[in-house]
C-alpha cells in the first residue's frame, strides 16, 4: 500500500474513533488528526465527515417524507 493512502486510512481510523469510542467533538478530532497526521490528512478527514453529515441529512429527510405518506 502506498504511503499516501495509508496516511488517509489512517485518518478515517482516527475520524471513526475520535467521534465514536472517544466522545470527541467533530472539531477536536479534526484538530487532534491536523496536529497528529498534518494537513493532507486533515482534508480528507474534513471531506469524510461532510459525507457522512450529507448521507446522515439525506437518511433523516428520506424517513421525514416516507412518514408522510
Amino acid at each position: 500500500m502506498g504511503k499516501v493512502k495509508g496516511l488517509l486510512m489512517t485518518a478515517e481510523a482516527v475520524l471513526y474513533e475520535g467521534l465514536n469510542d472517544r466522545g470527541w467533538t467533530n472539531e477536536q478530532t479534526l484538530a487532534f488528526i491536523k496536529k497528529e497526521l498534518g494537513q493532507m490528512a486533515y482534508e480528507h478527514a474534513k471531506n469524510v465527515l461532510e459525507d457522512w453529515n450529507e448521507l446522515d441529512n439525506h437518511n433523516n429527510e428520506r424517513k421525514v417524507t416516507d412518514g408522510d405518506s
